[in-house]
């Protein structure tokens, strides 16, 4: 039970810091974006922060959970101290232009909304489902990303050894850094960290997807891509698989579409934000 807690907690941590991060380099972003895109965000931000500080932590050789914690918050902290500022020298950019809407739904609208409310369901019963049945993940994660999680939570001194043992040895540690984080507030390894983390990948990829194409070229052309995005078996295999794929197509659009957003935004922050984004995603995979 305690686990549980710390565990939700980690998470609220990290969404908490990746939310103020967001608010940061775009002051306008609820108002302009939305939940569907501010919180797929903040998680993108909030694991590219937190586990930056986490591989900073262990490069020192500090691996004790209260020292995570303490270092979390003092990121939270910078954020809170400069965000405040942010928000208070962007308060009220002009708005972008709007994409037209159409007053009433179409019959076609209509069946698109349909349609993803069946697939989402399908999505979220699959992914229970296929982790319930692999909860280690398919081969990459329990060879790379989910070892390599280990040997940082449980390598001590050691944990460079990673390098030298693991398959891809090249490979960046963001996603690990992330699994490893959590497992270091909950002090254990257990399977549901790796796997909760992945389905939040999946979750936001999807939302992202949505969102943003809601409002770059309209709420059919959003809900058309969430159709097609969920009906995309390997998407949803990869979902619960633990791979880093996800993530790593989840940067891509996350650091596209704050692009795109940035060309008809006041928000000048947009475009650093969307370079923050390109950066994590060469720390997913080479």
């Amino acid at each position: 039970m305690l686990a549980m807690v710390l565990f939700v907690a980690a998470l609220l941590l990290l969404m908490g810091a990746g939310f103020l991060l967001v608010l940061l380099l775009w002051p306008s972003a609820w108002t302009e974006g939305g939940p569907g895109l501010v919180i797929p965000l903040s998680w993108a931000c909030g694991a590219g922060v937190l586990s930056l500080v986490y591989a900073f932590a262990r490069i020192g050789n500090l691996g004790s959970p209260w020292v995570i914690a303490g270092l979390d918050l003092l990121a939270v902290a910078f954020l809170v101290a400069y965000g405040g500022s942010g928000c208070e020298a962007g308060q009220q950019p002009p708005a972008p232009a709007a994409i037209p809407q159409p007053a009433r739904r179409s019959a076609l609208y209509k069946g698109l909304l349909a349609a993803l409310g069946v697939l989402a369901i399908t999505f979220v019963v699959r992914v229970v489902y296929g982790s319930y049945l692999n909860p280690h993940g398919d081969w990459d994660a329990w060879a790379i990303w989910n070892l390599n999680a280990k040997f940082l939570y449980l390598g001590g001194d050691n944990w460079r050894d990673v390098f030298v043992v693991s398959f891809h040895s090249d490979y960046p540690l963001l996603l690990p850094g992330t699994v490893a984080r959590l497992w270091t507030y909950t002090s254990t390894t257990s399977a549901l960290v790796p796997m909760i983390v992945a389905s939040i990948f999946g979750i936001c990829l999807v939302c992202l997807t949505i969102s943003a194409l809601t409002l770059l070229r309209g709420r059919s052309q959003g809900a058309l891509a969430g159709v097609i995005l969920l009906g995309t078996p390997l998407v949803v295999h990869y979902s619960y698989a633990q791979y880093a794929d996800v993530p790593l197509a989840f940067y891509f659009l996350a650091s596209m579409a704050t692009y795109m957003l940035a060309r008809r935004s006041a928000a000048r922050g947009l475009m650093l934000l969307s370079g923050f984004l390109a950066g994590w995603r060469r720390l997913h995979q080479e």
